[in-house]
């Protein structure tokens, strides 16, 4: 296609924000709310219909461990008082090794909040209620568009990107942020090369209700065949995430209730009493990417865009939270100082900000899972000390409780609950 001459042939169905965001997921839906607070005009683009999903809140079992930090982020941006009726705060976090035959080893890790202070570790909110909370304040926000269009090509040029859809509409902007996910057509148009890595595995995920009490407790149980993630929900709900090799995980994913249930009952335990399955079952392939850039002339790359890791440590969608904090800080305070929100200079600080902290989280979930994702008696034996010297040493407790709950690094503003 030519754009130039699409651009010239449809300048009337042209519209400019400040900000673009392809993608009109969570994080899309997010970060346009942080950067609508400070008075820029944003345009989402996403390929689904949000209004059919306001009024969707059918259970389906999905749901997210915000870090302490992430719930800050969602305190500043006037969110929380929408959210914290729906959420479970996380109060504990245990993490054990072992086996089918043997049960759970010896050797273990107690994270206990009260080491750190009063508030919770983090919180476990479900999907279908964070999603519904993001699309209402959206749409009641004066300073956000949103477009449910297929982009088919990006273009930058001098001091605007263009997004060119199937519709004919032009949309240009200073800068223009991509939000849509591992497989991003916005890194690929803009020429960012990706680092894949395929893990060769499956998650499960799903949820449970059972007969005790969780009291607030999340549990991480690694099996020699990939780790199993508890997170607790109100109500006496747990929500799971199951790592298996492929074939095993595509398998279990296709069984009916009740066969699934008795694969899954000898790995979960019998410590929270009998379990039921609710809600639906997903099934998702495991594998990481991490951009080389994470900006391009006038484009910036969030979340999974940029980088996407194992759910081994839960820290996921954090990070994509993580990477808006700081756009949105730097964003800002580039606005404040009367610079051009979308030049080199300015984007550089958030790629400067970003790259060391998903770097070393990629390295660090792969070396994670090649360590406790195998039967190997050695480094049984290895990782079991390891958790156990962690456990008995109240400063790296401390320290691997402040990472869990994202409080560790440098700091952007909205991840200590602080006003941009």
């Amino acid at each position: 296609m030519d754009n130039t001459n699409f651009y010239t042939l449809n300048k009337w169905m042209e519209s400019i924000s400040d900000v673009t965001i392809v993608g009109a997921g969570l994080n899309g839906l997010t970060l346009s709310l942080a950067l609508e607070r400070v008075g820029l005009k944003v345009t989402i683009i996403g390929n689904t219909d949000l209004k059919k999903n306001i009024n969707n809140t059918s259970y389906d079992g999905r749901a997210y461990a915000l870090a302490k930090a992430s719930q800050n982020l969602f305190e500043a941006l006037g969110l929380w008082s929408a959210l914290s009726s729906y959420s479970q705060p996380i109060f504990d976090v245990r993490v054990t090794d072992g086996d089918k035959k043997n049960g759970p080893s010896n050797f273990h890790m107690h994270f206990n909040h009260k080491e750190l202070g009063d508030d919770p570790l983090g919180y476990t909110v479900e999907d279908r209620y964070l999603k519904k909370t993001l699309i209402n304040r959206v749409y009641k926000s004066k300073n956000i568009t949103v477009l449910s269009k297929t982009v088919v090509n990006v273009q930058t040029k001098n001091d605007m990107s263009y997004i060119f859809c199937e519709t004919g509409n032009i949309i240009k902007s200073k800068v223009l942020m991509a939000c849509d996910g591992k497989n991003s057509k916005i890194a690929r148009d803009v020429g960012v090369s990706l680092t894949f890595k395929n893990y060769k595995q499956q998650a499960l995920v799903t949820s449970v209700k059972h007969e005790r009490n969780h009291k607030g407790i999340a549990y991480q149980f690694f099996m020699p065949t990939g780790p199993l993630a508890i997170l607790p929900l109100r109500k006496n709900r747990s929500s799971i995430v199951w790592v298996l090799p492929t074939k095993n995980g595509l398998c279990n994913s296709k069984l009916n209730k009740n066969d699934f249930k008795q694969k899954l009952q000898p790995v979960f335990g019998s410590f929270l009493g009998e379990i039921e399955l609710i809600g639906k079952r997903f099934s998702y392939p495991l594998s990481s990417i991490i951009a080389d850039s994470f900006i391009k002339k006038r484009v910036v790359l969030i979340g999974d865009s940029a980088h996407s890791v194992h759910p081994i440590a839960g820290q996921g969608f954090n990070q994509g939270l993580r990477d808006i904090a700081t756009i949105a800080e730097v964003i800002t305070l580039a606005k404040r100082r009367g610079e051009d929100i979308g030049s080199s200079n300015v984007l550089e600080r958030y790629e400067n900000w970003r790259r060391f902290d998903s770097a070393t989280l990629s390295k660090s979930t792969d070396l994670f899972n090649s360590l406790f994702s195998n039967d190997n008696s050695y480094l049984r034996l290895g990782r079991g000390l390891g958790m156990s010297a962690i456990n008995n040493t109240p400063f790296l407790r401390k320290f691997f409780m402040r990472e869990a709950a994202g409080l560790n690094g440098d700091q952007p503003r909205l991840l200590l609950g602080q006003q941009l």
